[in-house]
């Protein structure tokens, strides 16, 4: 009997010292570390269709007004499609993007920023499907503008 107390009384105990500790907002993704390392450019965003960084819908290094147009350079099927994004930004003052739920860099419908180093939540977010947006909405498959930013107050990761 003292056995059992003491073995429960260990997974109680390891149970709260996991609660007070806590998990990482989301896993690192090989395929995300891999595309990084080895395939993004530096000074660019990146956009996937799919979580884990794959299938890219697109790169850019400026500021895209509306990824469902004809022009610029995440056209077409981008937007309201990204269920992963990449930030390789290098710029000293702008190099966080900021994602937009509207064209138009609009953050009144819901945004969300990403920065391009880990220690405040950046580098990628690998699945959207875990993060909301400034508005509470979904931000997988929400994106339709990004510019660069010096500054934000809402972070996806």
């Amino acid at each position: 009997m003292k056995r059992s107390l003491a073995s429960a009384a260990a997974v109680c105990g390891l149970a709260a010292g996991s609660l007070l500790i806590g998990t990482p907002a989301q896993a690192a993704s090989a395929t995300c570390d891999t595309f990084y390392n080895n395939t993004a450019k530096s000074g660019y965003m990146y956009a996937f269709n799919l979580r884990d960084c794959k299938d890219v819908l697109g790169a850019d290094a400026g500021d895209e007004y509306d990824w469902g147009d004809s022009t610029g350079e995440l056209k077409g099927r981008a937007t309201n499609n990204a269920e992963s994004v990449m930030n390789k930004g290098t710029g000293s003052t702008y190099h966080i993007v900021r994602f937009s739920d509207y064209t138009a860099y609009n953050t009144r419908e819901g945004y969300g920023c990403l920065s391009p180093n880990e220690t405040h939540q950046g580098k990628y977010a690998a699945d959207l499907w875990d993060n909301k947006l400034s508005d509470g909405g979904p931000a997988a498959n929400s994106f339709s503008s990004h510019t660069w930013v010096s500054s934000c107050s809402w972070w996806v990761d």
